[in-house]
């Protein structure tokens, strides 16, 4: 079922690093997905399971939804919302977002509303982006 959703992935993936050249971008398959946050520690995390992998202990995360009845879940910086079936650029926003908070002096602060592990890395934003697998 994951290959159903590979080439979503990868276009997520593209055009977060088309759109934002700067923003350190890697899609990976959600059963690689733990490893690859212990590896890359992304800030960002999108993914249709986002409360699996410590996923939801990042400065933010998209869990998207699969089912078009479902909205999606997003955190930044602690703040929850909904969305049904947002776009690329809900996304960006969502990077964009995160961005802004690495560069402020309170990140740290924030960081820990969605339960995100502290660290004194101040470098441009890093996304994941994983498909669910049933």
């Amino acid at each position: 079922m994951e290959e159903d959703y590979r080439a979503y992935r990868e276009v997520i993936a593209v055009g977060i690093h088309a759109l934002r050249p700067h923003t350190e971008v890697a899609s990976v398959r959600l059963e690689e997905l733990e490893e690859a946050m212990a590896r890359l520690d992304p800030d960002v995390v999108i993914s249709s399971m986002a409360t699996g992998a410590g996923s939801r202990e990042r400065l933010a995360w998209v869990e998207l939804s699969l089912d078009p009845d479902r909205p999606s879940m997003i955190c930044v910086g602690g703040r929850y919302s909904e969305r049904s079936n947002p776009g690329l650029d809900v996304l960006l926003k969502v990077v964009d977002e995160a961005e802004q908070l690495i560069g402020r002096e309170n990140t740290q602060d924030v960081a820990r509303a969605c339960n995100r592990h502290e660290s004194d890395d101040a470098s441009p934003v890093r996304c994941q982006s994983s498909a669910h697998k049933e």
